[in-house]
């Protein structure tokens, strides 16, 4: 879709425990808000005996009417616990039909219940495993959730454009806002109330995530969730050869509603690689009155996902 059809343009993040917006009107910002979430928010909210699924819909309507966007085109980031990834070698040189039939299989070895209930996209990543062959990532969403999205997004007056899982939102956050160079492994931590995330960053790109589930995690002491940081990063570089140890990461930008600038500081501490938390605002061109709001001042990790996706179509709101 050409851009001068997205003149007027929202995404809207869904995470489990808030929902942010952030829209564009003929190529400038025109709203940034975000609203907590009573009850979390996830597959969970569109089983059959759900009872949660209104609130999140009033919640919706009101950031929708809030921010103006009634009848916008508009982009979804949904946290990457909603579906499935993985990244899969696959032998160099195969035509796009054995290809295909290559992701087809992949999917039915991972998968539990039948593949006609998934949507399946793939594409090839820019490194190559240890073999030579490359690597390509593989997303399988259930059509039971992908057609709950769109009657959610609809409800509220909207028009969906397209969906995006937050992993590649928030690295594109990241890309465009901070000088990756081609060579360096970066890795990108995502701290929310019941775990982290760990997106790491190759070539410029995605390499691999992991993520893991840890019960109270925002009620950890600092020195705690540090020493688990550290363990679980030591254990993602040398399982999956990334390198000997931790430090031979160039750098770890972290992002979440649990990133507190204590936590921040106690890792530059500990940690042996540069730590830096992420600004998914630092170079986006906002007037004034958007610049100055105190959500946007305090809490821009809010709106990482929402800007990511933004900047996907409009590049353009980048500064130089």
């Amino acid at each position: 879709m050409a851009e001068n059809d997205l003149k007027s343009y929202a995404v809207i993040s869904l995470e489990s425990e808030r929902f942010a917006v952030t829209s564009t009107t003929e190529g400038k910002i025109s709203a940034m808000e975000s609203r907590e979430l009573v009850h979390r928010f996830g597959l969970i909210s569109f089983q059959e005996d759900a009872r949660d699924l209104e609130v999140h819909r009033d919640a919706l309507d009101n950031l929708v009417r809030k921010c103006g966007i009634g009848g916008f085109k508009t982009g979804v980031v949904i946290s990457e616990d909603m579906v499935l990834v993985k990244r899969i070698p696959v032998a160099l040189g195969l035509d796009e039909s054995v290809l295909n039939d290559q992701m087809e299989w992949e999917a039915d070895q991972l998968l539990l219940s039948p593949r006609s209930d998934f949507r399946l996209a793939y594409q090839r990543l820019p490194m190559n495993s240890s073999t030579g062959n490359p690597y390509y990532l593989m997303i399988l969403m259930r059509k039971q959730v992908l057609r709950a999205l769109r009657a959610l997004v609809e409800s509220a007056g909207l028009e969906l454009h397209e969906i995006e899982v937050d992993i590649f939102s928030h690295l594109r956050s990241l890309q465009m806002n901070y000088l990756i160079q081609k060579d360096d492994m970066i890795t990108l931590l995502r701290l929310h109330s019941s775990g982290m995330l760990f997106i790491f960053i190759s070539q410029n790109d995605y390499y691999l995530s992991h993520r893991i589930d840890v019960p109270k995690f925002d009620q950890m002491e600092s020195a705690d969730l540090v020493s688990m940081i550290k363990k679980e990063l030591r254990r993602l570089v040398f399982g999956h050869r990334l390198g000997k140890d931790i430090g031979d990461l160039k750098k770890l930008y972290v992002i979440g509603s649990a990133a507190n600038d204590g936590l921040i500081q106690q890792m530059k501490s500990d940690i042996p690689i540069s730590v830096e938390k992420m600004n998914p605002l630092k170079k986006l061109s906002l007037e004034s009155d958007m610049a100055q709001s105190q959500e946007v001042l305090k809490f821009p990790e809010r709106f990482s996902g929402t800007v990511g996706l933004l900047l996907k179509n409009h590049p353009q709101l980048i500064r130089g």
